[in-house]
């Protein structure tokens, strides 16, 4: 590891030598820029305090008076930084020492027990481990005072990760090899795969129960493996390569997904739906992967481009599905007994009740729902089947966004995509089928069912409004929607609504720590109503990317085919390819064009690619309790993946396919198999 210019010269006598010089380059690795440091003096006062934060604030979220260490570190940042006009300047160092006193010595009324005992142990160490040699003994006793309270008892995931690493700093400040090795050990037992919360074996990342926060915890924990691979490697603590290669395919297999156009995934946000956070996530995990790339040559190698050019990708422990290509990408989020579906705290996401009710959104430009949240009627989340209430949303609070069904399920053959779940909350009930093809995406819904009073509605789109490329087309096949990119088509005989107007909306109507100040922009707002108390509703619609045209709409609506959308099967083919996906509901048969027949025993979902010699078959369980599919395909084929019982005198192949367990139970089963011509065919 290059040393950074400032300690070139040291002479390094033992471990944490050289693990404190690893330590502050790269502290120092991401500087404080000049201007910053220019108006923040202008701001500082004689007493330490900054004229512009409210020190009596106790807001749980963002909490505004924890600047007060972010600017600290900044100042400590330039001091120790060679070739910065601040660089042990006298004037910086009397600087640092007004606002540190004044932090030690009239800040101590913390809202939210993190910061307690992370956020300012976490900034009040890095700084200390700077200016360690500058500090009196009084000040040093009382940053220990503040530091102790972080403590690792009762931590996980990326909790845990933030407590180890202050006993890290504490380690080097006191030179307690013991302690630092304690730190560095826990660090490296939430470097593992399948834990409730941490990284999964999908590579999702999970916290606060089994939840996916892939954008909130998911990209801090990033950050952290980053900086103590970079910390660490070079010293008698380094972690183990086995631990290395885990961060490595957590980084290029999980995260990378769900970043699209320098944008971050709307569900991976969680619930932090705050002002630009789809740039500023993306931003923390970029930094995070930079640096990685620049200390692991092995990951440099394994994943040398930031992008996913293209593919489908089911992440089975979170009920949530990513297609994309380089010129579009969607997404689907699901929600099951088997998951937490979002959360409420801190004031943040107070109307995130339908967040993963089937949530799905279109991204073409990147831009679609860049800041749309203060505009967005939250009763109607893109992609949701959902009871509109006239009042507030209920709020989901901490762990409450729970259900009791399990059917949830995917397939990914890695460039199509299947999933679907049965809907079951609050007395109302659908069937909700994706298909994600590569030039189409299909949307069924059955079984609509609702018990109580209010307006039922199926969302296809609530988005930022681009006037200029909006055409609305109507003839007897159906109707179609062409807005940003996207063609929306609807077969016959269905109620869509279409509003693109102007909104008004703040953005603490949903987040109460954030800005109370109107805004106003123009929404896109597409949907299917199902009316009151529906009895036995469905839907059917299309999407197209890249659709500018109504011929190039009408084209690939005659490509794609809806076979069948009730309560057994819902199932779409490619005729171009003879793709055909199926999510049967219970056991049942699909017979297509009298060429193909396939039969299932148990309820499941199943992508079937139709060759001319062979074909290839992906299942799944849904429910994720079966050991055992039970598959009948009419005609005789052979495969060396599993035994395939040929029936003559019925013309039929059994297939009995063993499913993936443990962590992988869920995922996706591929088998090829070969077309063997029988007598009848031969004739």
């Amino acid at each position: 590891m290059q040393g950074n210019k400032l300690f070139a010269q040291t002479q390094i006598s033992n471990d944490i030598d050289v693990l404190k010089l690893h330590l502050i380059e790269t502290i120092l690795s991401e500087p404080a820029q000049e201007k910053q440091i220019e108006a923040l003096k202008e701001r500082l006062q004689e007493s330490g305090s900054f004229s512009d934060i409210d020190y009596t604030n106790r807001q749980r979220s963002a909490w505004p008076v924890r600047d007060h260490l972010d600017r600290l570190l900044l100042f400590a940042k330039v001091y120790r930084t060679e070739g910065s006009p601040y660089y042990q300047h006298p004037s910086c160092s009397d600087q640092i020492q007004l606002m540190l006193n004044y932090w030690l010595d009239h800040v101590d009324n913390y809202p939210n027990w993190y910061n307690v005992k992370i956020y300012v142990p976490k900034i009040l160490s890095a700084i200390t481990v700077l200016m360690q040699e500058e500090l009196s003994e009084t000040q040093i006793y009382k940053i220990n005072l503040l530091l102790d309270k972080a403590t690792m008892e009762n931590m996980t995931g990326q909790n845990k990760v933030w407590a180890a690493g202050i006993a890290v700093n504490k380690g080097v400040i006191r030179l307690d090899k013991d302690l630092i090795q304690t730190g560095v050990k826990a660090i490296e037992e939430e470097i593992t795969l399948g834990k409730e919360e941490g990284i999964q074996f999908d590579y999702s990342y999970h916290q606060h129960g089994p939840q996916m926060q892939m954008g909130t915890y998911g990209v801090s924990f990033t950050q952290e493996l980053a900086f103590w691979i970079k910390v660490l490697q070079g010293t008698t603590f380094d972690f183990s390569e086995e631990k290395k290669a885990i961060v490595r395919d957590f980084f290029g297999n999980g995260l990378r997904w769900v970043i699209y156009q320098d944008q971050m995934d709307v569900t991976a946000l969680g619930r932090q739906q705050f002002h630009d956070f789809q740039f500023e996530k993306t931003n923390r995990f970029k930094r995070a992967f930079q640096m990685l790339f620049s200390a692991d040559t092995a990951f440099a190698h394994q994943f040398p481009d930031f992008n996913i050019t293209k593919g489908n990708k089911y992440f089975w422990h979170s009920d949530f599905m990513v297609h994309r290509t380089s010129d579009y990408y969607t997404s689907l989020k699901m929600v099951s007994e088997r998951i937490i579906g979002s959360e409420s705290g801190n004031g943040d996401n107070v109307k995130g009740y339908y967040l993963s009710d089937g949530a799905t959104y279109f991204y073409r430009k990147g831009d679609e729902y860049l800041n749309v949240f203060p505009f967005w009627d939250w009763n109607k989340i893109p992609g949701t089947t959902t009871l509109q209430h006239q009042h507030d949303l209920p709020t989901i609070d901490w762990g409450s966004y729970r259900v009791d069904f399990p059917f949830a399920g995917g397939v990914s053959n890695g460039e199509i995509g299947v999933a679907a779940f049965q809907y079951d909350r609050d007395s109302l009930n659908a069937k909700k089928a994706y298909f994600y093809f590569d030039s189409a995406f299909v949307f069924l819904g059955t079984d609509i069912r609702s018990e109580r009073n209010g307006q039922v509605l199926t969302t296809v789109n609530q988005s930022l409004l681009h006037k200029k490329g909006l055409k609305r087309i109507k003839n007897s096949n159906g109707q179609a929607i062409l807005h940003d990119g996207f063609g929306y088509f609807f077969p016959k005989d269905q109620p869509v609504h279409l509003a693109a107007k102007k909104v008004k909306g703040r953005y603490s109507n949903y987040a109460l720590s954030q800005s109370s100040e109107i805004l106003k922009a123009k929404t896109f707002l597409l949907y299917l109503d199902h009316g009151q108390h529906p009895a036995s509703q469905a839907y059917r619609y299309m999407v197209f990317p890249d659709c500018f045209t109504k011929e190039e709409l009408s084209k690939r609506a005659n490509q794609y085919h809806i076979l069948q959308n009730d309560s057994l099967l819902q199932s779409v083919v490619n005729t171009k390819t003879q793709a055909i996906a199926m999510v049967f509901h219970q056991a049942g048969k699909l017979k297509y064009a009298d060429k193909l027949g396939i039969e299932v025993i148990q309820p499941c979902i199943v992508l079937l690619e139709n060759g001319k010699e062979n074909l290839r078959l992906h299942l799944s369980d849904p429910t994720q309790k079966l050991e055992l599919l039970t598959v009948m395909l009419d005609g005789h084929y052979s495969t060396s993946d599993i035994e395939a019982v040929y029936q003559p005198k019925e013309d039929y192949t059994i297939l009995k396919i063993k499913l993936p367990n443990a962590g992988f139970t869920g995922t996706t089963t591929s088998i090829a198999l070969d077309k063997i011509p029988t007598a009848y065919q031969e004739n």
